[in-house]
């Protein structure tokens, strides 16, 4: 996070209610790991034997989403300001 960049209620109200609703879509998603990114940003990082997800948030509700598949290397991202079903799909991958 870059000095004097805070994370702002607007960016907290959004990181929840991304959250919420990507737990509600993909039912076997455990809780991520959660933190401040870079820009005032929220984080979120979901990881298993095979698969590394990171979503990030910011005020504006802009999502990006990076996708890993570890053993094979394949790497997908995303962007935008609502969850696509390739993000969903890739989720349901790392639950």
């Amino acid at each position: 996070m870059e000095p004097g960049a805070w994370i702002t209620s607007e960016t907290a109200e959004n990181a929840i209610g991304l959250l919420r609703f990507l737990r509600g879509r993909v039912s076997s998603l455990g809780l991520p790991v959660i933190g401040p990114a870079i820009d005032a940003s929220i984080g979120f990082t979901w990881r298993n034997s095979r698969y590394y997800v990171n979503v990030r948030i910011d005020s504006a509700g802009e999502v990006e989403f990076y996708f890993e598949d570890i053993q094979s290397g394949q790497l997908w991202s995303d962007e935008g300001r609502h969850a696509s079903e390739g993000m969903l799909a890739r989720l349901r991958l790392a639950s």
